[in-house]
Parts: C-alpha cells; structure tokens; sequence
C-alpha cells in the first residue's frame, strides 16, 4: 500500500494544548479532508519540558521544592511506566511557582529496577550521594547539566569564630554553621552498584573529587565509556572501577574517526567511522595504528601530550617520548600516562618513560603479566585518592585519575626511579609474587641516607618490594654511578652500551661459587640472590651457610634457599646450620641424608604440599626450587632447630626403614606458657618423624638457665650447638 504525501493547513488556531481545525491534503493524489480535533505535537527543549504547554516529557519524577535554594530537586521515582526517563529541568508544585530544577537528592533512584535510560535536563547541575544507589536496570546515563561531583557544591562553609560570643550567640553560630553545612554538602558515591550502566553522556567535561563511579565487586570492572556533547573538557574520576579510560567526542556529521552521535530515537549513541589502517596509519584521520606504535593523545586543558590507550601495542618493547606533535597543536611535552593505557596487555616486557612524565594514571599497567623492567625517573608520588597533594597533581589532567593497583599483577623486577618517589596505598602487588621488584635509583649519593630509606615506601601495602638488610649491604636499593665505583658498602649500577640498567661487577673475574667448607653456591639471576647449590658429592660432615655470599662477580647478595635435591643421597654429612634469612628448601633437598641428625633451620617457615598457594608463591620466584614431597626422608634427624613459624602438612619427615619418633623440635620461642596445644602446623600422620609440637613435647630456648621446671629448655653452647639445660 502506497502512503499519502500529506501536508497539514491550519484552518484555526491550534497548539499542544489548544484544539484546532486543520485540512490535510495530499500532494500527490490532491485527496483532501477536514480534522475538527487536530493539536501539535510537544515541542521538547534541553530540560525536556514543552516550550508550549509545560508538559513533563515523562512524567515519571517526584520534585519537592527547596525553600533556602529556591529551586525544586528530583526526589524520587513515581511512575515504573517510562524505561526512557526524563528529569524535567522546570516545575510547579502549585504552590511555589514555574522554577528550576537544579538537583537529584540522595537516593532518588535508589534500588530502581524500571529505569533503563536516565537523562538529566541542561538546569540540572547537582547530584546528592547515593542519588542512582543500586539501579539495577540503568544502562545509560546522561548528566545533563553536571560538570562537577564536588564533596561541597557551595563550597564547605568556614566554622564560626565564638571568641566574645554568650552562651545564646555560640549555640545560635552553632546551629546556623550545621545548618548551612548539611545544606552544602552532597556527598558521594552517586553512582554506586549500578552494574549495568556503561554509556555516560556528559555535557563537556566531569570532575569528581571524591569517590563516585563504583561498580560492586560482584561484576567486571572497567566498562564504561564516557560520551562528551562538546569538545575541551577534562574528565577528572576519582576511585572509580566502572570507567575504561575511553572519551568520545560528538560529531553530527559522522566523518571523524571513532566519534560518536544520536540515533534517531535522540538518545541511543550511534557510533561513527572506525580507523582505516594502511601501512599503520589511518587512511582517513592519520592516526597511528595502536598494535605497533605508542599511542598519544593531546590535552587541551594542560596543554600537552599523553599516552593513551596503548592496550592492542603488540610489541615488547615500550619508548615514550619527551615530546610529541600530532601536527595540529604543535610540538609539546608528553606529560603522562592515562587511565587503563596498558591494561590487561600481556605483550609488553619493558616500559620506559622520559622525565617529562609525571603521572600514571590509575590502573595504566595493571595486569600486564610480562611486564619486568619499568624505567620512570621522573615519576614522584603514587600515592592515595585521598591525599591532597596527590590530587591536586591530577585534577588538570583530562585522562588521568588516582586509584589503586597501578601495578598490580605485572612481574617487574627492575624498577627505576629518580630522586624523589613516594607509594603509600596498594600500588605493587601479584597474587603469586612477593619480593621481586629492585629499585633502581638515579641517587649516586647513598651515603647522605644513612640507614634511612631514600624513598617513601609503604612495604606491607607493596609486597613485591625487595625489603632485605644485609649487614655489608646497607640497602636493598641499588645506586647509580656512571663509573665504576670503589665504594663496596652499596650496591651500584649502570646504563650499558644497549641503555639497559645493569649492576657494576668486578670484570674479569670468573665466579667463585665454593666456599671455604667446600659448599657450592648458584646465582639465581631472577631474585637476584644466591643459592645453596649441588652439593651430593660433599664430603665433610658440617655444613655452616651464610647470610650472604659474594662469588667476586654478582657483588655480595643473601643466600635464600636451597636448591632441589641439593644434598640428596648425601652420606657424610651430619650437620647443617642455615641462616635465618634462607626461607625455602626445595624439593628433596635433604632426602637420604642417612647420617644427618642436626639440622637448624630457623628462617623456614613452610614445607607445605605442591598444591598450597602460599608456598608455590612463595617458591615462584626462584629458578632452581620447586615446591615437593619428601624435603628429609630418611634422614634420621634429632635436633630440629625451628624459629617462631613453621608449618608442615604433607609427608616431608618420614622413613621407610622403621624408623620412628626420634626428631625432637627445638624452638626459638621463650614462652611454653603461652601454648596450651600445638606451637607449629605439623602433620604428624605425615611426619612420623618429629615426636610432637605440643608445648609439653617441644624444647624451649632460654639463653639463661631456667627456674622454670615444667619444661624443658635449651641454648647454644660455646660451640654453637643446641644444647638442652641440666642441672
């Protein structure tokens, strides 16, 4: 069926409101009638209220008229019917008159399950905390009027001086001064638990000085993209896990690469042309292809360069430069990195950054799982969301905000850092790795620090730091010398011929990797230690291991475990002391010790199974240990000297001779009384072993003879060996 072309004449006055007569004649066929009962449609404008009639575009809003302000607030949700719902920016309670609508009140959405798409009116320029709390269904958010989520939209207002007030005039201050800062006040976590939501729509620009954007923990994090309707503004999120880094700008025309505009429903984003790639640049905008180039993108409000979505980069290799010009405004600084640049890319293995870039935005290099050596010396501070200093450094950057984990789950071992550095909150951290990262500091002067960290570390919070103090090296942070350096009491490092940070050795000498007693040692280039190594064919009968060991080539380092199999089938020797700063022992590393019954090892603190995550993270980190079973079997073992912690589950002190019962656990603890039961994680069903860790069964270390009669005690003799108290 072919339609009619029709053109409408008004016959008498008619409006959305009014009742006309209109004559409808088709312009093709010439067919014409008459409508006595014709009206126009609404005319809508940006506060979505008829420029004609003042209808509400969906009348789906509760507004309650603030009186101080003199203007009305959306409060809450009265209809379920409008999926697409407009906030009106214009309202007439009745009562108070046609005014403005200037803001969303706490809650006004809260636990919504209707609402599907929300667009806030041009008036609307405030939003009070927890306004969109849990709406489940929200997909699509525009802001309207909103430029900012401030903590105190009016500013927080100055307490009240009382000096020379009564008693009357200081309760009337009082109560005037809270007044006016509830009233002020509009909180945070607007949009908080609103798991579906991933299109915002802002008018320009959004700053956010307290947390706001949250998806809860139960979703995928990083999914929404931010939508601006006009170009040069900055977009400022604090503590946010819902936005994914990405701004779009509007083009109507359609023309610009990776832009966006409405669909015809006025609302729906319809996204415009894709880069058109061809010898790695787009054929169309001139953009350089992500997979094999560093991304940048220009700032207008700083008026600079950044690094910007860099996560398709597919090669190892990562060089920022100083400066960049995109040819457009010029040559200019690049500054720093964005929010999510290199998130979740698993390609990239060395990122080295000018000293022109200041600041990484929050989660820029989370997840990169081959990420290992990291150069940014002109990086000062990754520091909280909260801290003010930190903030201020941030809030006149577009593309990047403060959060946490900006390192998190990488495996870096080289870190480079300048003069300064700070990292409070949890910045470096890996499930599976702990101790692996080295700072690598431009400092050439260690000496004026003394024993105190150069930099402000906060280690409990960043795991992967390497913490060790040995006693000739005074710090587990390696210094820069561009010579070679005679100073021995540091450790110092240079840029060799290819620009890699690399630690000054002594040339020429080949590594001496046997000690004085005979025992071998490995260097293990991964955790940059030493390690106890082969040593089945020694023949003495006591093995002494130090703290450190310095093979005259990797510089004096702390020897931290014992390699798999080290000793085993190992027949001669009877007694082994390790150092407290050795914490693993590999897999079978003492089994068929048949002579060995002395045994301290205080600073190991887990031979737990293969399949227990804390030990293999533990045991991850080294190239020559491996988590097993069987670390002493058939080693008839007596004197087992462990520190305050120690652990083990699966069979790891047994014997297939027998034998049973027979190994006696020394402890350092001093204080029995403080154990009714176990002192120490054993198995005994799997270690038959050791004769018990219960307080009753277990020796205790008192460097003085004891009064104390109902246990036993011991101490090191002039010999050094445990030795129980008589009388």
């Amino acid at each position: 069926t072919i339609q009619h072309n029709v053109s409408i004449e008004e016959l008498s006055e008619a409006t959305c409101f009014i009742v006309g007569q209109a004559k409808y004649t088709c312009v093709d066929c010439s067919r014409e009638y008459v409508v006595d009962d014709y009206v126009e449609s609404h005319t809508f404008d940006n506060n979505h209220v008829c420029t004609k009639c003042k209808s509400e575009r969906t009348p789906a809003f509760f507004y309650t008229y603030d009186e101080k302000h003199d203007y009305y607030c959306m409060s809450g949700v009265k209809s379920d019917k409008y999926p697409v719902a407009y906030v009106s920016g214009f309202y007439d309670d009745g009562i108070h008159g046609w005014k403005e609508v200037k803001c969303v009140k706490s809650y006004a959405l809260q636990a919504n399950a209707s609402i599907t798409h929300l667009i806030l009116p041009d008036n609307v320029t405030m939003v009070h905390s927890g306004a969109f709390f849990k709406a489940t269904a929200l997909q699509y958010l525009d802001l309207g009027g909103v430029t900012s989520f401030k903590l105190y939209y009016y500013g927080k207002p100055a307490a009240p001086d009382y000096t020379g007030m009564t008693e009357e005039e200081a309760v009337a201050a009082k109560e005037a001064y809270e007044l006016e800062l509830n009233e002020s006040y509009t909180g945070y976590n607007q949009v908080l638990a609103c798991d579906k939501l991933e299109t915002l729509v802002v008018k320009k620009g959004l700053q956010c000085d307290e947390q706001a954007f949250n998806y809860s923990s139960t979703t995928e994090h990083y999914r929404m993209t931010i939508y601006t309707k006009e170009a040069g503004g900055s977009i400022v999120l604090c503590t946010t896990n819902m936005w994914n880094g990405k701004v779009l700008n509007y083009d109507e025309s359609g023309k610009t690469c990776n832009s966006w505009r409405y669909a015809e429903n006025g609302y729906d984003i319809e996204l415009t042309g894709d880069h058109y790639y061809r010898n790695y640049r787009c054929k169309y905008c001139g953009a350089y292809d992500p997979r094999k180039y560093v991304t940048y993108a220009y700032d207008a409000t700083a008026d600079c360069y950044y690094v910007g979505d860099c996560t398709e980069y597919i090669e190892d290799t990562v060089i920022v430069s100083e400066t960049y010009d995109d040819g457009v405004h010029g040559e200019k600084p690049v500054k720093y990195v964005a929010n999510q640049a290199f998130n979740g890319n698993e390609s990239i293995k060395k990122v080295i950054l000018p000293e022109t870039v200041h600041i990484i935005g929050g989660s820029a290099f989370t997840n990169c799982t081959s990420l290992e050596y990291v150069a940014m010396p002109g990086v000062e501070d990754i520091s909280s969301p909260s801290a003010t200093w930190f903030a201020s450094r941030y809030s006149q950057y577009e593309a990047a905000t403060q959060a946490y984990n900006t390192f998190a789950g990488t495996s870096i071992k080289t870190l480079i850092l300048g003069d300064v550095f700070h990292v409070q909150e949890p910045q470096f951290t890996n499930k599976n790795f702990s101790e692996i990262t080295r700072i690598y500091s431009t400092i050439t002067t260690p000496v004026e620090f003394g024993d105190k960290a150069p930099y402000g570390l906060e280690l409990a919070n960043n795991p992967m730091f390497i913490t060790e103090y040995v006693e000739e090296m005074k710090s587990p942070i390696y210094f820069y010398s561009e010579e070679m350096p005679t100073d021995t009491a540091y450790t110092f490092w240079h840029y060799d011929e290819n620009g890699v940070a690399t630690v000054w050795t002594e040339y020429g000498k080949i590594a001496d990797l046997v000690d004085e007693q005979g025992v071998t040692y490995g260097y293990d280039a991964t955790a940059d230690c030493y390690y106890v190594a082969d040593n089945k064919s020694f023949t003495g009968s006591t093995v002494i291991i130090p703290a450190t060991y310095k093979d005259g080539v990797n510089s004096e380092k702390p020897v931290k475990y014992v390699a798999d199999g080290a000793f085993n089938g190992n027949t001669s020797i009877e007694t082994v002391i390790l150092p407290e700063t050795l914490k693993v022992i590999g897999a079978g590393a003492f089994a068929n010790c048949t002579s060995l019954t002395y045994l301290a090892m205080p600073g190991v603190e887990d031979i737990s199974s293969p399949s227990a995550s804390w030990f293999a993270s533990r045991y991850s980190i080294y190239e020559n240990a491996t988590q097993g079973y069987n670390t002493f079997f058939n080693a008839p073992i007596k004197v087992l000297v462990l520190g305050n912690a120690f652990n083990a589950q699966a069979t790891q002190f047994t014997s297939n001779n027998g034998v049973s019962g027979i190994t006696r656990i020394y402890s350092t603890k001093t204080d029995p009384m403080s154990y009714s039961t176990k002192l120490y994680g054993l198995d005994g069903a799997n270690n038959n072993m050791i004769i018990g860790a219960d307080a009753s069964q277990v020796y205790f270390y008192s460097a003085e003879k004891p009064t104390d009669t109902n246990y036993t005690y011991w101490h090191y003799d002039e010999n050094g060996v445990a030795t129980v108290w008589t009388e």
